[in-house]
């Protein structure tokens, strides 16, 4: 199988390890098929699928173009949420606080990503992170459970500063490996 790829915002450590607790009590319901790893956690801008490595360094060459006079942007965690069914979901996340500034730098990947692939996600941009994917519990998926595990979270306010391209390895865990970053920081 062809090597996928993605391009996301990484996480400070700070939030990997608020966030951990919130997987470990997962892991422990085993309610969803898989729980991401905590060196796995990110906020995806785009998926790109497989690709050829000539094709990713010009898009990534154009992308780092784009965002390199770019501040570092702050956010704040402030929801758990869902994707699929909401009693059986197939993907468990995090979101954060509407920036516009995360929307104008994930348009801006997005429309370079466009004149490389034409198979990029269409469908609107949701900032997330991954907690879980794929609901197996006897039950209904309980969102209270999960929202009050949020307010548990400290700090829940980080900063973005750096754009990554990852390479997904099912075989492995942690399973993305980052293969290129992109520090955001102004002209000066």
């Amino acid at each position: 199988m062809d090597p996928h790829y993605f391009i996301a915002f990484t996480l400070p450590d700070s939030i990997k390890e608020a966030i951990t607790p919130m997987i470990m009590h997962g892991q422990q319901e085993k309610q969803l098929k898989s729980w991401v790893h905590p060196e796995d956690l990110h906020l995806t801008l785009v998926f790109i699928g497989s690709s050829t490595r000539s094709t990713l360094e010009e898009c990534l060459n154009q992308i780092e173009a784009q965002v390199k006079g770019n501040d570092p942007i702050e956010v704040k965690m402030n929801r758990v949420d869902t994707f699929g069914d909401s009693a059986r979901p197939r993907v468990i996340w995090l979101g954060i606080e509407e920036s516009i500034e995360v929307e104008t730098i994930r348009e801006s990947i997005y429309r370079v990503c466009t004149t490389y692939y034409d198979h990029l996600d269409k469908r609107p941009f949701t900032p997330h992170i991954t907690l879980g994917r794929k609901w197996i519990g006897k039950g209904v998926y309980q969102h209270e459970l999960f929202h009050d595990r949020l307010q548990q979270v400290s700090p829940t306010k980080f900063v973005l500063d750096e754009i990554a391209l990852y390479e997904t390895k099912l075989e492995q865990k942690p399973k993305y490996n980052k293969v290129r970053s992109i520090k955001l920081h102004p002209f000066v």
